[in-house]
């Protein structure tokens, strides 16, 4: 999955013309060292947005083949990356 990026429903540029505000976007690239075990706790956390709305039987199925993966990996550091768009507003 390296270098694809998530589609959104909604882009920055849409944001900034809803919110009647003008403004600049920035994208932001952030980079981190993780491991297995740090990303298996956050699952187990469910620090990802998209996890916590998952009942316990939804969140079984649906992280199973991440665990089972992260489980398989040698128990080194390894680095993660992300990208984003900070949108600065001005008032009109």
């Amino acid at each position: 999955m390296a270098g694809q990026t998530r589609p959104r429903a909604v882009t920055s540029d849409e944001t900034l013309v809803w919110a009647g505000l003008t403004g600049a976007v920035h994208p932001v690239k952030r980079r981190w060292h993780s491991s297995p075990d740090e990303e298996l706790l956050a699952i187990e956390h469910r620090q990802w947005p998209a996890l916590r709305r998952l009942d316990e039987a939804a969140i079984a199925d649906v992280t199973r083949p991440a665990i089972d993966a992260l489980r398989a990996l040698p128990a080194t550091d390894f680095i993660r990356r992300a990208t984003a768009e900070l949108i600065v507003f001005e008032r009109r």
